[in-house]
């Protein structure tokens, strides 16, 4: 008997291994994937994966494609572990048979995103194959909801059903009527008073928007939402308060609104205070943008263009068309009057080139191996400070706007970033990993202070279990803004002057930095130092926030549902409020 049944089970199985390797060796050979890193959750894949393609047969069996270039990249995904920053950018990664990497959020390319404003090109097949698979998924959830069994509603229930209709259509005042009208057929449900809080709060009706939520405070004292909004109408009229004077002198702040969903985004201003919100810039399809001559005229980067914005007279002009070329920084220097920007140029890796303002005499200022980017005009205007490197490993480099004289400020071993030159010094303030370990063993940055005369670097914070970063002069040179992680993973906004003394945190957002939080780098101070401007958020979720430095009180200034990024302070700004669309040509 074991014998009759131990020979066709043995057939079976040897059948089943010979499908198995005839199927796994199709599939690698036609160019598919060979795993998936949903973050860190596949390490072991991965693991393996890399195992067995730093074997040379297993190489040949796939054509040759991976070569031991692209090994070093899996490996390098691989040694970063659960601290990887890329994990945190969000989206599903894909190692593919070419030894390429994937991003749903990124884009395809030969090497990890470092950062949010790291995409690479994204293959026409990937787009059609994610349209298919987002149209399974609607029809499958379209099928659901007719399937549903069809629940009867109560009178005061069926008017806030039609209040959050009208919600999501962005039209609030409608949609208060409807929830004033539930509560007076139910003035027990809490959700009711909810809902008219929140929406009168989008309208700008803050006061209503408070009665009500301190109305549901007296029921459920614990709801956090109500809470927000309580505290958000008290800051806010603090700040409209210490703001007036900026607002009287038509100070307002520069942004960009980028939906992921549509993969487009809007450029806007609005007063200091958040009051007057506008789109300006209407269908941008990237957003990047730097600052001209005074506070009415931008530079626009879309796709593979720059335009030039008077928002006075409402005029626009190209001034750079060149295919090929995706703008991800820009700075403008209007002493050396030239436009600086990185540019990932068919694949081959970040380089930063210079225009004249009129985008005449596109130059290379870099020409190298490693990716570019991240760069500082020097006060004059004749120099730019740059990081230049592959993800884990980062120099800081100078250069001259003429692209000569190029010099490596510290030749290091580990990843140095976020390059800040001072306004009106000869000083450089940047984060690196080359001091500190936190007491579990990471790696964590502090903020060093390179002086250009005398050619010598100082680490100023060197701080254990605190990781710091993003440095950012104030106007007059005596303090540094910079983001912080404490070690129980908390993020929050610190000043400090620019010895390392009298580090005082300013924020209190009571957000931790996890898988998915971040936050944009650039700080932007007001003319007398006393406010800083900055964006943090989730991705998708990222909102503006002014925080008055001496106090240390914060008011968010956006609400909206899109990513709130780059927000600059403009002083005696002037608009006629015209709306421009690039998408359309107008």
């Amino acid at each position: 008997m074991k014998k009759g049944i131990t020979t066709p089970v043995t057939f079976i199985a040897v059948i089943l291994l010979f499908g198995i390797g005839l199927f796994s060796y199709y599939y690698f050979s036609t160019g598919g994937d060979f795993f998936i890193i949903l973050c860190n959750k596949n390490r072991e894949a991965l693991e393996k994966a890399v195992s067995i393609y730093s074997v040379g047969n297993n190489i040949d069996d796939v054509q040759g494609v991976v070569d031991d270039k692209k090994i070093e990249v899996l490996k390098e995904y691989f040694n970063q572990g659960i601290d990887n920053p890329s994990c945190k950018l969000g989206g599903e990664y894909f190692i593919t048979k070419s030894g390429q990497i994937f991003c749903t959020l990124h884009g395809f390319g030969d090497r990890i995103p470092k950062d949010k404003n790291d995409f690479l090109p994204y293959p026409e097949e990937v787009v059609e194959k994610e349209k298919i698979v987002v149209k399974h998924k609607k029809q499958i959830e379209f099928e659901k909801m007719i399937n549903k069994p069809i629940e009867l509603s109560s009178e005061d229930e069926t008017l806030f059903i039609e209040g959050s209709a009208f919600e999501k259509d962005g039209k609030y005042s409608e949609a208060i009527g409807k929830y004033l009208q539930a509560i007076k057929l139910n003035p027990d449900e809490l959700k009711y008073y909810k809902a008219l809080s929140e929406d009168y709060l989008i309208i700008g009706k803050h006061e209503q928007a408070k009665k009500y939520a301190e109305y549901v405070l007296t029921k459920d004292p614990k709801d956090n939402s109500m809470k927000k909004i309580v505290s958000y109408v008290e800051n806010k009229k603090y700040f409209d308060l210490r703001l007036r004077r900026m607002v009287d002198k038509d100070i307002r702040i520069a942004y960009f609104s980028y939906s992921v969903e549509k993969e487009m985004g809007h450029f806007g201003v609005m007063d200091i205070n958040g009051d007057n919100n506008k789109y300006i810039l209407k269908n941008l399809k990237y957003g990047e943008y730097a600052v001209g001559n005074n506070n009415n005229e931008f530079f626009i980067a879309e796709r593979d263009n720059i335009h030039i914005i008077d928002m006075k007279t409402g005029q626009k002009r190209k001034i750079f068309n060149n295919s090929g070329y995706r703008i991800f920084q820009m700075r403008y220097s209007s002493l050396s009057r030239v436009l600086v920007f990185s540019s990932l140029k068919q694949s081959m890796g970040y380089e930063i080139y210079k225009i004249n303002r009129d985008g005449s005499e596109l130059q290379s200022l870099t020409q190298n191996s490693v990716d570019d980017f991240a760069f500082d005009f020097s006060p004059n205007g004749k120099k730019i400070v740059y990081v230049s490197g592959s993800y884990s490993k980062q120099d800081i480099d100078l250069v001259d706007v003429n692209g000569t004289n190029r010099k490596t400020v510290e030749r290091s071993v580990v990843r140095e970033d976020t390059p800040d030159w001072a306004p009106t010094r000869n000083s450089i303030a940047y984060s690196s990993f080359k001091t500190q370990r936190s007491s579990s063993g990471n790696p964590q940055r502090d903020i060093f202070i390179y002086d250009v005369a005398k050619d010598e670097s100082i680490d100023i914070t060197n701080t254990k279990d605190i990781d710091e970063l993003y440095p950012n002069w104030s106007n007059k040179n005596d303090k540094i803004a910079f983001a912080a992680v404490d070690l129980e993973g908390y993020f929050d906004v610190y000043i400090m002057t620019p010895e390392g003394k009298n580090i005082r945190k300013i924020t209190d957002l009571e957000q931790k930095y996890t898988a998915g939080w971040d936050y944009y780098p650039e700080f932007s101070w007001s003319a007398d130092d006393n406010f800083i401007v900055f964006s943090a958020g989730f991705p998708n979720q990222r909102k503006i926030f002014i925080t008055e430095v001496e106090s240390g009180r914060s008011l968010r200034l956006t609400s909206n549902y899109n990513d709130n990024i780059n927000p600059i302070i403009l002083e005696n700004n002037s608009s006629n409020n015209t709306t421009l669309d690039l998408l359309n040509g107008n």
